[in-house]
């Protein structure tokens, strides 16, 4: 126990009370007591450099009043040592203190609250009765009336301060688009009982819970505007709105560029990215071949096939892949020829819907008629054995790019035309 002389008491109070009239101060509650004739007051601050023992620049000791009849308020180190103003440490959790009041005649009293340095917003300050179960707010000038009974300073503490950071709300958006995975974490710091409510913009209770010690986090949340409500014996009831938001949709796509020409083995081929929202992206040409990470790659065939290229255009926190199949045709020997009038002819033009096929030879051949769209996929072929001479109008799927191809006489003949769909 500490012990202090009462001149040096005397100094130290009056240094204290000069001190906290002069200089702006925050999360300073004063309580006050009063029968009606008589009043005494006590001070409970949170300070960063405090303790929870005794602290000669920030405590001071209680002196009580003369007057038997005058009533006593005041905080407690030990059950020895009463404080005036009571500084403790700066709180992060729920903190209770208890308070003490010393009355020498029984009857009504009054126990109000004022906040001689505000507390943050949020801060929920409570006053509890123990003996009558009451429990009040007790923020900025709040008032309670109770009856008190003779005692001494030795009787055990009946009231109960609790002080109560604002509860922490922390959420966690959904990491791709169109998932549910966003979550939220709430955290009443110190309290080991409390209950929640979870609603929708509309107001509609989505998920709840009771008795929570500390901390409660919620899960597999869609996109959208959330109110977490929140209860408790000995905190303020507070509600907390957030919004959970997403990505910008990821969009894989590709188309191949070759060039005017037939794809067979090794015909550099440009991939085309037309992806958006990726930032990285994963190239599988589907013939074994190194992967490559480049935006928008060449690559060559080594063998005629059939092969499934991949495109992976991904984010931080996910991907989406898009697939096509390219045919690589075999090799085709070709003449090489003096340009001449007997050079194999080939017309390639649109009437209406029909793409009109003209093709003439000088000798007669077995002569192939083979379209292919930009992936490489084959969506018209043609055979005619021994002739000199072919016509074929052909409806194609789609508008787009196509690439006629003519084989006859070891001559191969390559058309790129743009086809309008009516």
């Amino acid at each position: 126990m500490k012990t202090l002389s009462s001149k040096i008491i005397s100094i130290i109070l009056m240094n204290i009370l000069i001190s906290l009239s002069a200089n702006a101060i925050t999360d300073a509650l004063k309580v006050r007591i009063s029968d009606g004739t008589f009043t005494d007051e006590a001070v409970i601050r949170f300070l960063p450099n405090a303790t929870n023992n005794f602290d000669g620049s920030y405590d001071a000791w209680k002196q009580f009043s003369t007057n038997p009849l005058a009533p006593g308020v005041f905080t407690n180190i030990d059950p020895q040592s009463h404080l005036s103003i009571n500084a403790l440490p700066s709180f992060s959790k729920e903190t209770m203190v208890d308070l003490y009041i010393n009355v020498a005649t029984s009857g009504a009293f009054t126990i109000q609250s004022f906040e001689i340095g505000s507390f943050l917003p949020g801060i929920s300050i409570k006053l509890e009765d123990k003996m009558t179960g009451m429990i009040y707010e007790f923020r900025k000038g709040s008032t309670c009336n109770v009856n008190l009974f003779a005692n001494t300073i030795a009787t055990a503490n009946r009231f109960v301060l609790h002080f109560s950071p604002p509860t922490n709300v922390v959420f966690t958006n959904v990491t791709c688009y169109g998932m549910a995975n966003g979550a939220l974490t709430v955290i009443k710091s110190g309290n080991s009982d409390w209950d929640y409510q979870l609603k929708d913009n509309s107001g509609v209770v989505i998920q709840s819970g009771n008795n929570i010690s500390e901390t409660a986090t919620i899960n597999g949340l869609h996109v959208g505007t959330y109110f977490i409500e929140t209860t408790s014996s000995f905190t303020s009831p507070d509600t907390n709105s957030f919004v959970i938001i997403q990505p910008n949709v990821i969009i894989a796509d590709f188309e191949i560029d070759s060039a005017g020409v037939m794809i067979t083995p090794f015909i550099p081929i440009l991939f085309q990215n037309y992806s958006s929202g990726a930032s990285s992206y994963t190239w599988d040409f589907g013939d074994g071949s190194v992967q490559s990470t480049q935006q928008s790659p060449i690559h060559e065939y080594s063998a005629a096939g059939i092969y499934t290229v991949t495109l992976i255009a991904a984010t931080l926190n996910c991907d989406v892949s898009y697939s096509n199949i390219i045919t690589v045709q075999p090799f085709v020997t070709t003449a090489v020829a003096p340009v001449s009038q007997e050079q194999n002819t080939v017309i390639v033009f649109q009437e209406e819907e029909m793409l009109i096929i003209n093709s003439q030879t000088p000798v007669p051949s077995q002569m192939t008629i083979s379209i292919f769209n930009t992936l490489g996929q084959n969506v018209y072929s043609y055979s005619q054995g021994s002739t000199m001479n072919v016509s074929q109008s052909v409806k194609l799927p789609a508008t787009g790019a196509y690439f006629v191809n003519v084989y006859a006489n070891d001559t191969i003949i390559t058309k790129k035309v743009i086809y309008q769909s009516r």
